[in-house]
């Protein structure tokens, strides 16, 4: 990681040099990131919230409390907010230890399989209580440094140029806390319907709907840093393209009409005095910094996810062996495992194929850098600032990382079977020797 930060230092400091050689060249011109407007920003702000209001319901009825909005204003959580966050985290503890001083059953053999059951669920329990604690009174302020720094990202990329931008974001966003609410009723009514429901076997299923949150909001967040980046893409292609099409001459009979694009046309006409590519490249290193405070904040709750969910897994298997292979089997469990089971994987399957999705639109913006830097026909200005644009998205690799042990991504799911698919071996050969 300090490698990594070095690197990035050494590729700013590159690129401020090339950036100062290009200023004194042209000292009076004026970059667009100079004057951002306050006011603009406040309403960015209050369109960004907006945008994620469903998941933050959402997040509300889990008890988690991470900001509140005034005035286009991002303030912490106020009093009465941290009350009921740790009214939720006393009625989980109290339902938690409720029951474990549940009866006994029949034998020790099925009071050892309820403790071994009860493992996933007190790593998400723990899992809650520490997000709860750190969303309301810890790390809220790096979350609403989040939100405002993609405020004035919006303000750089001139997003009002694009009709209904929020309006199609929070639509996404919508789909998604739908098809949540969905999938977990689903897997609820199952569960109930497969299992003796027990006070804890409910709490479950609402940490289960908390952890489901939890990811959510981190997918929402990198699907937001990805249509910023992805925004960046169009210009930098619009402008690629117009370049190509000056190259080629096409023979028309009637009079040619050129479309034109107003609104992506962000760099302009190509010239020595032109430094769009160099507010380009601000505009990656602010979608890197939101994608590195992303990081930052979600690291332990996707370490905790991961966990949980292997451990969920392996217990599952393990429980489901053992009822395969006693006279107390029941078809009714076989389907609960492969319901969690499946769970599970679909639910790294959605982490990783958002971050996946962020990687591949980065791919494309070295593709567009490289098209500026091989067209030897623009000014030699315009190609400097390209290459310090490229070693900026070299440096800035926005991969999430999860305490740098692994990378999130579609190797993550990979791992997660392989390591798991060990284990089931393992478990299966301890199975025949007991």
């Amino acid at each position: 990681m300090i490698a990594v930060n070095s690197r990035r230092l050494d590729a700013s400091e590159e690129t401020c040099d090339e950036v100062n050689m290009i200023e004194d060249q042209e000292p009076d011109n004026k970059s667009t990131m100079e004057e951002i407007d306050s006011c603009d920003i406040k309403n960015n702000v209050i369109e960004v919230v907006h945008t994620i209001k469903p998941l933050t319901a959402m997040e509300y009825l889990c008890g988690i409390f991470k900001f509140k909005l005034v005035n286009g204003e991002i303030l912490s959580p106020n009093k009465i907010m941290k009350m009921v966050a740790l009214l939720f985290i006393f009625v989980y503890y109290a339902t938690f230890l409720i029951s474990l001083k549940a009866p006994a059953m029949k034998n020790d053999t099925d009071n050892m399989l309820r403790l071994i059951n009860a493992v996933p669920s007190m790593v998400t329990l723990i899992h809650y209580l520490v997000s709860v604690i750190k969303a309301s009174f810890a790390s809220n302020l790096k979350y609403q440094n989040i939100i405002t720094t993609l405020a004035e990202l919006d303000q750089m990329i001139l997003s009002n140029n694009f009709g209904d931008y929020y309006g199609k974001l929070r639509s996404t966003t919508n789909k998604y806390v739908i098809c949540l609410i969905i999938t977990h009723i689903i897997h609820a009514t199952i569960f109930m319907k497969t299992q003796t429901v027990y006070l804890m076997e409910m709490c479950n299923c609402h940490l289960y709907l908390f952890q489901k949150t939890e990811l959510l909001g981190f997918c929402t967040l990198i699907a937001m840093v990805r249509s910023r980046l992805l925004v960046l893409n169009k210009y930098l292609s619009s402008f690629v393209q117009e370049q190509e099409k000056k190259n080629v001459k096409v023979f028309t009979v009637t009079e040619r009409i050129c479309a034109t694009q107003d609104k992506l046309n962000f760099i302009g006409r190509p010239s020595e005095k032109n430094y769009k590519i160099r507010d380009l490249s601000t505009i990656y290193d602010t979608i890197g910094q939101v994608c590195d405070l992303v990081n930052d904040v979600f690291n332990f709750k996707l370490f905790f996810t991961v966990l949980s969910l292997f451990m969920y897994v392996i217990v599952t298997i393990w429980i489901s062996l053992y009822y395969y292979r006693s006279s107390d089997y029941d078809s009714n469990n076989m389907i609960n495992v492969a319901l969690c089971s499946t769970s599970t994987i679909l639910t790294l399957a959605c982490i990783s194929f958002a971050c996946e999705q962020l990687l591949l639109e980065r791919k494309k913006s070295k593709i567009l850098i490289n098209k500026v830097i091989m067209n030897y026909g623009l000014p030699k200005t315009m190609r400097v600032q390209a290459k310090a644009f490229m070693e900026l998205v070299e440096s800035w690799s926005l991969r999430i990382f999860i305490y740098d042990m692994f990378s999130v991504d579609i190797t993550l799911m990979l791992k997660f079977i392989s390591v798991s698919t060990t284990f089931l071996i393992v478990l299966i050969q301890i199975a025949n020797l007991i």
